[in-house]
């Protein structure tokens, strides 16, 4: 009984490993444009590639093998970098752009506001709670009827304001419901 004890635990620990890992769906590789479709899969390759590397049971030339691939992956992105594409012609611009995977395409930096903002329905506010004993970021949205929460106990109302003027009403809504932030 204890002879096999550590064997069957050996076996779930590798059975549990390949059901595991993930394999992409033959269709959806299938509804990918055919560039899109190769870089992922060679970029799963890669990947796995690394995982094995850092598996402890793997031999000196499957690392050795390994590392050379990096290698010629960091090589591959100096030359990317450098620009020196060995007498090809070049892209077309943005055409990498279309060629990723991207989530989504909404923009990343968002704009500083002016204290004449106007504020309304989905917008949303930290709010940067300092006092005695208490510091704590607050992050609300303006509800449908204008109003936000404010620390969790008062309600503001400051759906049409600017953001001088809300930012006026909180501090007044705050100065009156709790003492000493």
């Amino acid at each position: 009984m204890f002879k096999f004890f550590p064997f069957s635990i050996i076996f779930i620990a590798l059975f549990s490993l390949h059901i595991s890992a993930q394999e992409l769906d033959e269709a959806f590789l299938d509804s990918l444009p055919d560039g899109v479709a190769k870089k992922l899969k060679v970029d799963l390759q890669d990947q796995e590639d690394v995982e094995v590397l850092f598996r402890g049971n793997t031999s000196i030339e499957a690392n050795k093998a390994i590392l050379k691939k990096i290698q010629n992956q960091v090589d591959t992105l100096k030359t990317v970098i450098e620009g020196s594409s060995s007498g090809a012609e070049l892209p077309r611009f943005g055409e990498n752009f279309f060629s990723s995977i991207q989530s989504s395409f909404s923009p990343i930096n968002l704009p500083n506001i002016s204290d004449k903002y106007i504020l309304d329905y989905g917008d949303q506010l930290t709010i940067l709670l300092t006092g005695v004993g208490k510091n704590k970021a607050d992050t609300t949205m303006v509800q449908r009827d204008g109003s936000i929460t404010v620390g969790g106990l008062t309600k503001v109302y400051v759906r049409g304001l600017e953001f001088r003027e809300a930012t006026k009403a909180i501090q007044s809504a705050l100065d009156s419901t709790m003492i000493g932030v």
